[in-house]
């Protein structure tokens, strides 16, 4: 759950025009550092894990978490080990045969949506696309 607050707080950031945002950190903090709290007790420490978090999610949508006045981001060696660490599992990703072909069964519709985002990935070119189920 903390990790989905997480989320849920970058796009709150960016898209929902709320004039104080460390106000928000402040009251919510607990709510979103809850795993880390689990795992490290350093509270300077979790704190470095939260703003790492959500500092990646807002830079895939191409914003700096230094615009919004939260508290400042350290680059110690701790955080930089668990950024690789991610890095590293998601290199590890093997993408099947069947996973490539799924993109043949999409609909026109769907082939729209997921060419721009491919196009996007492939461009390095940042920007949050929502999708919409019916």
């Amino acid at each position: 759950m903390p990790c989905a607050l997480r989320r849920m707080f970058s796009p709150i950031m960016i898209f929902c025009e709320y004039t104080n945002i460390r106000a928000l950190w402040d009251k919510h903090f607990q709510s979103v550092a809850e795993d880390y709290c689990h795992i490290h007790g350093n509270s300077s420490c979790v704190e470095q894990f939260v703003l790492q978090d959500i500092a990646n999610i807002i830079s895939s949508m191409g914003k700096d978490i230094r615009n919004y006045g939260l508290p400042t981001m350290q680059t110690s060696g701790e955080t930089k080990r668990d950024y690789y660490r991610e890095l590293t599992e998601e290199r590890k990703i093997i993408v099947s045969d069947e996973d490539i072909k799924l993109a043949e069964s999409l609909n026109a519709e769907q082939m729209e949506g997921f060419n721009e985002i491919f196009d996007h990935v492939m461009r390095n070119r940042g920007k949050v696309f929502f999708c919409r189920w019916s």
